[in-house]
């Protein structure tokens, strides 16, 4: 009788915490894997609409950043011709012409062929 009671009260050892963790992981990708349905979009402008209107909007500083720096190199070129110094009025020009195109970038895009 002492032999069987040996075997009763031995514990049985629980499974290491990664083999529960992967069993656990993988029952979860089963179930998403089982679970999931298939959705289609309503139409094409819904959802591209808020990437648009972020676009649009990103534009919309770049033009206000552009006018900015346009305004600054008029500002800086007028100093420039006040003082007769040539070095600063290339800069002002410099900015004057790079102030321009931040101002037009989105026009120059759609020039070149890339759809904004």
């Amino acid at each position: 009788m002492n032999k069987h009671r040996k075997y009763l009260s031995r514990k049985i050892k629980p499974r290491s915490f990664t083999k529960k963790a992967v069993i656990g992981f993988l029952t979860f990708v089963i179930a998403c894997i089982c679970t999931s349905t298939v959705v289609f979009a309503a139409g094409g402008e819904e959802v591209i609409e808020p990437m648009t209107k972020f676009t649009d909007f990103l534009f919309a500083i770049f033009r206000i950043i552009g006018i900015a720096i346009t305004g600054y190199g008029i500002f800086e070129f007028a100093t420039a011709v006040r003082s007769h110094d040539g070095a600063q009025k290339v800069t002002a020009a410099a900015s004057i012409a790079s102030g321009l195109i931040i101002i037009f970038i989105k026009e120059i895009l759609q020039l070149i062929g890339i759809d904004v």
